[in-house]
């Protein structure tokens, strides 16, 4: 075709060194990949190394927050297991377009790497725009919250996927997503975190609820698998005085083993028409209706217990 100039690449094109492109800020930007191996059974890898490559990794993912800039890649490899700060403190990103890549083939398989605590603290905070956490495992064993999207202020498109996160029936909260004073969750601050994904991940085992939801602004929690414990709630979503717009709860399982006390999605306060969609939700043994949504207005969708639909109400 006249005017057309085919590109030719004529060597190998490579993607694990450590200028690797950092596809969040768009094709121009280039981004370093930083590489961690160590555990608590004895390090391979070692903090005083550059950690640009699997010959010489990182020991701890503390000391690649502190070495990464906007836009880096941290990869977390399969021995990785390791508590925030030797534990007592929490891990924090606030790197723009961070991500922070583990081993794990899916979120529905438990092993390393992974990010623990015995402590109350918050496992990991997010304050930082468009970062990207995948093929991590959470495993909180203290009273604490495994993983807040925007805790200190506004912060905006992360994107969490294919993530284990269990509470060991201990700790409070998997998943934060914004927050409001009124709601007393976490940190308890008043900050939103819009057009977060939360997708393909498993959680179960927390016994105040697996995820709060109060973000908004086309934020979607989908294709999870979340297992309600005791008197816990599966998706707990919050409404207050501003009522964030556009939210989405879709396609996820949940299931539980305490058919009377657990609610598999609770609605506090009540959502503007528009502003939020309950959807494609499948609910195992659940007392009743009642139990699976709190609240069925003009918000609910099609949804099922067992094979029955969820009943609407007005």
């Amino acid at each position: 075709m006249a005017g057309f100039q085919q590109l030719k690449v004529n060597r190998k094109v490579d993607f694990t060194g450590a200028e690797q492109i950092g596809i969040g800020d768009g094709i121009t930007r280039r981004g370093k990949v930083y590489y961690v191996l160590g555990g608590e059974s004895g390090t391979v890898g070692s903090d005083s190394y550059d950690g640009k490559s699997w010959s010489y990794p990182l020991a701890t993912v503390t000391r690649a927050l502190e070495v990464a800039t906007d836009y880096d890649t941290i990869v977390c490899g399969a021995n990785t297991d390791q508590k925030p700060y030797l534990e007592g403190a929490t891990l924090s990103i606030t790197q723009d377009g961070l991500k922070l890549y583990g081993a794990m083939t899916s979120g529905h398989t438990w092993g390393l790497p992974n990010l623990h605590t015995h402590g109350t603290e918050t496992i990991l905070e997010v304050n930082a725009h468009a970062v990207e956490i995948a093929y991590i495992g959470f495993h909180d064993q203290g009273a604490g919250v495994s993983l807040v999207l925007a805790a200190t202020d506004n912060y905006w498109r992360s994107h969490v996927h294919d993530c284990y996160f269990h509470g060991n029936e201990t700790a409070l909260w998997g998943v934060i997503m914004g927050n409001t004073t009124a709601a007393s969750v976490g940190r308890g601050n008043t900050v939103d975190a819009p057009c977060s994904v939360l997708e393909r991940c498993y959680l179960g085992g927390y016994i105040t609820g697996c995820v709060f939801f109060n973000c908004g602004y086309g934020s979607v929690v989908r294709n999870c698998v979340i297992q309600v414990y005791a008197a816990g709630d599966g998706i707990r979503y919050y409404t207050d005085s501003t009522s964030r717009p556009y939210a989405f709860i879709l396609d996820n399982k949940f299931t539980t083993s305490d058919a009377t006390n657990a609610e598999g999605i609770s609605v506090t306060n009540t959502p503007d028409a528009g502003y939020l969609m309950v959807d494609g939700n499948h609910f195992i043994n659940f007392a009743d209706d009642d139990h699976c949504c709190s609240k069925r207005t003009g918000y609910t969708g099609l949804n099922y217990l067992g094979v029955t639909p969820v009943t609407i109400t007005t």
